[in-house]
Parts: C-alpha cells; structure tokens; sequence
C-alpha cells in the first residue's frame, strides 16, 4: 500500500479542518463474506451460498434453543409433579 502525502497550505483554520478531514477519510466499505467451509470440507467462498449457509446455521441455531428450553421446562415440570 502505497502512503500518499498532501501538502496543505492554507491560512484558514476552517480550509486547514475541511483539507485535513478529507486525508483521514476512511475507505469505502464493501461487502465482504468469509468463506466457509461445506459439511463435505469444501470451502466455499460464493456470497450467495456464504449468506444462505449462514442463514440456515443461525435458523438452527433458534430451532436447538429451543428445544433445549422446552426440555429443560418439561424435566422441571416433571420433577415438580413428582413432588407434589
């Protein structure tokens, strides 16, 4: 990456803030998708295929938690029954 020096002259203080805020502008963000890899180890680096995989591990993800909660109710509901 190459540095790139600018050469501010300028008796304004506002003119010296605008030239200067302009130099430290951060770059423009673009989408970025890691890549994954595929139940089979492939790794798969298509956006399309990143975004749906993700959809889908995170749509799993809520589906276990809740299971795990209903289970959980069901033995304390269970064991509380058992008791009384």
């Amino acid at each position: 990456m190459a540095t790139e020096f600018k050469t501010i002259t300028t008796e304004s203080p506002t003119d010296f803030l605008c030239e200067i805020q302009s130099i430290n502008k951060a770059p423009k963000t673009t989408n970025i998708y890691p890549e994954i890899s595929k139940d089979n180890g492939n790794v798969v680096r298509n956006e399309r295929e990143v975004v749906n995989r993700r959809k889908t591990d995170f749509h799993n993800l809520k589906i276990g938690a809740l299971i795990v909660s209903i289970t959980k109710q069901r033995k304390h509901a269970m064991s509380y029954w058992k008791t009384t």
